[in-house]
């Protein structure tokens, strides 16, 4: 090595793979510095996959999780949103007289509230385990389809119903929490069967 060369460590003039040496700018010094052993090379056959077994790319390896895919996730959550609706319009007025009131809970209220439990449930092991079962799939739309009739029934009912009271005939109104059973019925209907068309769909590209 020329002087020109800075002083520095360089490889060994004499045992250039396994040694540094130090050139203090104008001679060689004996400071010798071991250089760290190179990573063995990798086994025979690393990365392929053995004889009869398809390889598997990184890209299609399954997610840990076993949820629905997001495209399906705002439907769902409008369906726990209405199931907490029908909730509340369950415990609401559905018949009101003068500055009485009736809650759906002294009738069929007790039924959509009992629904709508179900409902979530349904939904929320579809959320959780992105369940392919028909029963949890249909349950949310089907019952939104039930709680829509049992709200047009009471609804006719309340409307039909009559009393006397200092000599006049006065009739009920449908409350607010009868009207919100109703409009829970038809949006966990359509956002329910949407989901199902979004999970079938869903399915039928995994298994294509």
């Amino acid at each position: 090595m020329t002087g020109a060369a800075p002083a520095g460590w360089y490889p060994d003039p004499t045992n250039a793979q396994e040694a540094l040496r130090y050139w203090n700018g104008t001679t060689w010094t004996d400071r010798l510095v071991q250089c760290p052993p190179a990573d063995p090379p990798p086994p025979v056959g690393y990365g392929v996959a053995p004889v009869g077994y398809p390889a598997v790319a990184a890209s299609s390896r399954p997610s840990p999780t076993r949820g629905v895919e997001r495209g399906h996730l705002p439907y769902l959550y409008v369906g726990f949103g209405d199931c907490t609706a029908l909730v509340i319009g369950a415990l609401g007025p559905w018949a009101t007289l003068l500055t009485l009131s009736v809650p759906g809970t002294e009738g069929d209220g007790i039924i959509v509230i009992v629904l709508a439990l179900i409902a979530a449930a349904a939904l929320l092991s579809v959320l959780v385990r992105g369940s392919s079962k028909l029963g949890e799939q249909w349950a949310p739309p089907a019952i939104g389809i039930l709680c829509i009739v049992i709200a047009i029934i009471d609804i006719g009912n309340v409307s039909s119903s009559e009393t006397e009271w200092l000599g006049q005939s006065i009739g009920a109104s449908p409350g607010w929490g009868l009207w919100l059973t109703l409009v829970g019925g038809v949006v966990l209907t359509v956002a329910g069967g949407l989901a199902v068309k979004q999970l079938k769909s869903g399915l039928s590209r995994r298994s294509g």
